[in-house]
């Protein structure tokens, strides 16, 4: 029964690959990947996912943007299939060095919606302190990598450090997009972007923000300590310098400081786990950097507090200094302390 089972989802997945790579009207592609994502079997295996792909891959390569491309790559980014997403993002890694510059356009519209529809799944999970895809099985090897890592311990001190591992399906993203190096490139090209708009999209809280650009941003200090491909290293090193100082630098002083300060131990730690020594220094320049940014931004608010306490009142008539004044917070009510003249 099992045989027949499995061959049946076989030819499932046979059918829907030649029809849509034979040649066909554009509607007729349309009308067969909706119907396919509609009666898709829920047992379909990692491998018959890859097959399917090569028929989503073929409809995006014969589809023309002008002609209904655009509107069929935008639906096919917006489904919530757990396995349909993974395997699309290994199947985009797979054949990104075999697509030609005159469709390389569409490939990369659609690993965009792609990557949007799961940002906003991963933000959602996180606010729920979910682990998102949890027992999907193209994640099982990144499981296994977390938990042979989650815990370290430090010698020195005692203590136990516990890297949390909340956004598994980012790790695998990341991992499986550095097998080709124009892939990972182009991921860190419109990473940023995609992760801003929805955060501000989805997320209210400044301390909710906070945590959710930590869990969305770790797994690349993590694919930092394993890189040798030096173009790669500088991607994620820009990711983490946009993120400091463009993306946080409209928002408060009190997240920016609580969302730079999350980075600190967690990089020291990936670092000291670190066989490379390039990687290694790599990782605890970034932390060095990452802590010198909190003592500045620390010393910068203690500076703003005190400026809500001291106020310009005006400048003396006679000795040309300036005036301050202590301002209560009572509403409605002006309460002024004169301080001495400077």
């Amino acid at each position: 029964m099992s045989n027949k089972s499995n061959m049946n989802r076989d030819l499932f997945v046979m059918d829907f690959v030649q029809f849509v790579s034979a040649p066909q009207t554009h509607a007729k592609r349309v009308r067969k990947i909706k119907k396919t994502m509609e009666t898709c079997p829920t047992n379909l295996t990692e491998t018959q996912w890859m097959k399917m792909w090569r028929g989503f891959y073929y409809a995006i390569w014969y589809s023309e943007m002008r002609k209904g491309g655009e509107e069929l790559i935008e639906e096919m980014g917006s489904y919530q299939n757990e396995s349909y997403l993974l395997s699309g993002f290994k199947s985009l890694a797979e054949d990104w060095n075999g697509i030609d510059a005159f469709r390389i356009d569409k490939y990369m519209f659609l690993m965009r919606h792609l990557l949007r529809n799961v940002i906003k799944q991963q933000i959602a999970a996180l606010l729920e302190d979910k682990v998102l895809f949890e027992n999907s099985p193209f994640l099982s090897e990144i499981k296994k990598a977390a938990s042979s890592t989650s815990k370290s311990s430090d010698q020195t001190n005692g203590t136990t450090t516990t890297l949390e591992r909340k956004s598994l399906v980012i790790d695998y993203i990341v991992t499986v997009a550095s097998g080709s190096v124009g892939y990972f490139l182009h991921l860190c090209d419109i990473y940023m972007d995609e992760l801003e708009r929805c955060i501000n999209e989805l997320v209210e809280k400044d301390t909710d923000k906070s945590e959710v650009y930590y869990h969305m941003m770790i797994p690349f200090a993590r694919k930092l300590s394993t890189i040798t491909d030096e173009r790669l290293r500088r991607s994620i090193l820009k990711m983490f310098n946009q993120l400091f100082t463009e993306i946080l630098l409209t928002a408060s002083i009190s997240m920016r400081v609580d969302t730079v300060s999350k980075f600190c131990d967690p990089l020291v730690e990936i670092a000291s786990h670190t066989d490379s020594g390039k990687n290694r220094n790599c990782l605890y320049s970034l932390a060095e950097r990452v802590r010198s940014q909190v003592q500045t931004l620390t010393s910068s608010r203690k500076d703003e507090k005190k400026a809500l306490k001291r106020k310009v009142v005006g400048i003396d008539r006679k000795t040309k200094k300036v005036k301050y004044e202590v301002a209560t917070t009572v509403p409605f009510v002006r309460s002024l302390v004169p301080l001495p003249l400077m």
